[in-house]
């Protein structure tokens, strides 16, 4: 297993650049998390953040680990380490969104059905769900941003996956109130409430207040424009098209990424539209940080080797007279 050959060298790859030490430490920590050894998993991933937590510190370190090595070279050191980074920063804001914004559950309706006592309900529990979720997220979002002040540039593969995080924390956050448990008597036909009466209600009706209710509540977090007590506007849209726009930069698309386009084109199916023919699978990526640089000769010019001479070509076997003479 590869926990067990990697912890038999760390030893000795406590000795190397720091660049080399935080890849190790991800590389094992990502091992962990695969054999759902969370404990494993978080010591690991813990290690990487601490060697990299003063940013300044840990890139000066690196440049004087490798002195005689080209600022081409140290770049793609760099590059390698901060990719570990906000691998590291990656797992911890998903083990806190498990522990603090998943375990939030939707407050289940139980009441009449009646329009006023719905909307009760919803300015009741539901007002108190939303105001205690939201903040979660906007807490969690906090995290998942430390990928994106990683300097002098975040990994992009990791601030894709945080932008789709986000995103996709106020998506589910949407799609609860349509999600919401009802009694299973809301699914029956005919009269529900004041059968006969100017105040009669159907099982549909009772139903359709529900869903409209949790519908207005929840369409400000859908376009984003719920505003938090400190003035700030979140919601699914803006982060999920942050988490598009990413990816058009950074030309690097996979599942996070993708993820994104899909949950855009079924909400706002006018805007966004997901063209598979127009690209390959989202799997098809490339940081450019495992390309081989081009060999070089002493004094720092490409390498181009001498053409190889073609063999001489031979005469066919029934020649003439005339050749032969």
């Amino acid at each position: 297993m590869c926990q067990t050959a990697l912890k038999g060298v760390m030893g000795l790859i406590g000795k190397a650049g720091i660049d080399v030490q935080v890849q190790a430490h991800a590389t094992l920590g990502r091992c962990y998390e695969h054999v759902k050894g969370t404990q494993g998993a978080q010591q690991e991933f813990a290690k990487v953040r601490a060697l990299w937590k003063d940013q300044a510190a840990a890139q000066k370190k690196l440049e004087s680990d490798y002195p005689d090595e080209s600022q081409e070279a140290r770049i793609r050191r760099l590059g390698k380490a901060l990719d570990a980074v906000g691998e590291a920063i990656f797992y911890d804001a998903d083990e806190k969104k498990r522990a603090e914004v998943d375990v939030i559950r939707f407050p289940e309706y139980h009441g009449s059905g009646k329009k006023d006592d719905v909307l009760k309900h919803v300015k009741g529990k539901v007002a108190d769900w939303m105001k205690k979720k939201s903040t979660a997220i906007t807490k969690i979002e906090a995290e998942y941003k430390k990928i994106v002040d990683l300097q002098p540039e975040p990994p992009p593969r990791w601030v894709i996956a945080a932008g789709s995080r986000v995103g996709l924390l106020w998506g589910d956050f949407v799609d609860d109130f349509r999600r919401a448990p009802y009694p299973k008597d809301w699914d029956k036909k005919g009269c529900a409430v004041a059968c006969g009466t100017a105040d009669e209600l159907s099982w549909r009706d009772i139903k359709l207040n529900y869903f409209n209710a949790l519908d207005s509540a929840s369409q400000p977090y859908k376009d984003g424009t719920a505003t938090l007590p400190d003035g700030k506007h979140v919601g699914a849209k803006p982060a999920l098209v942050a988490c598009l726009d990413y990816s058009v930069k950074y030309q690097y698309f996979d599942d996070y990424s993708r993820a994104c386009e899909v949950w855009l084109a079924k909400n706002y199916k006018s805007e966004y539209h997901v063209v598979d023919e127009l690209r390959g699978a989202p799997t098809l990526s490339n940081s450019g940080l495992e390309d081989r640089p081009p060999p070089l000769v002493i004094g720092g010019t490409v390498y181009h080797p001498a053409p190889t001479a073609l063999p001489a070509e031979k005469k066919p076997e029934g020649a003439t007279k005339e050749e032969k003479k």
